[in-house]
């Protein structure tokens, strides 16, 4: 960036250990970290049990639930420009509260439309926000501390992305294995997606 307060901070050298103070001593990279979590944990568990729940509980032939994936993935490479443009519009915090929204519902959708409208309906809402979160997560990250550190804030919250996204599977599977059915799993991912759109009403 040019200008103003980044062209004057460009110009002072820094070091791995005092941008990691400035991104860590930043309260809202800490807030989005939460935030950031939050995806992690949620939109994991759609993608990991999707296919093996369209499968063995549906009763969906493989041929059927990879067309199902597939339109899934088609729409997914729109989603990034669709959500970039609405937060750029609408701002972080509405984005990603709406972004998660959509995700909560293509996993309700999958508790109650038990067909194959339902399943196209549930896969198109998910592709088409599955990795909003990211895009918007990016750019609040650069709003937060500028375009000098942006690097290496969204280093920092993908960390909490990571722990999300590693715990994720680990606890729907769980679910999965003592309940016997695929529906807790999916309620526990939209349950999560809506405790994240409410925690993103605290960013800037």
């Amino acid at each position: 960036m040019y200008g103003g307060d980044e062209e004057k901070k460009a110009a002072t050298k820094f070091t791995i250990f005092s941008a990691w103070k400035d991104v860590v001593g930043e309260k809202e990279i800490w807030k989005l970290g939460v935030v950031y979590f939050m995806y992690g944990f949620s939109y994991i568990i759609y993608l990991t049990f999707i296919i093996a729940f369209l499968t063995k509980e549906a009763g969906l032939a493989p041929k059927s639930a990879g067309e199902i994936f597939a339109v899934l993935g088609f729409f997914a490479i729109f989603c990034g420009v669709i959500w970039g443009g609405v937060s750029d519009i609408i701002g972080r915090r509405f984005g990603t509260m709406f972004a998660y929204i959509v995700l909560a519902l293509s996993n309700v959708i999958l508790l109650f439309w038990l067909n194959t409208v339902g399943f196209y309906a549930s896969a198109i809402l998910f592709g088409l926000t599955a990795f909003s979160v990211p895009v918007i997560m990016a750019a609040a990250a650069g709003d937060a501390v500028g375009g000098r550190l942006a690097p290496a804030a969204l280093g920092f919250i993908t960390l909490f992305f990571g722990i999300g996204q590693a715990l994720g599977p680990a606890v729907a599977g769980w679910l999965k294995d003592t309940t016997g059915t695929f529906s807790y799993a999916f309620a526990l991912s939209g349950l999560v997606a809506v405790i994240g759109a409410a925690m993103s009403l605290v960013l800037k």
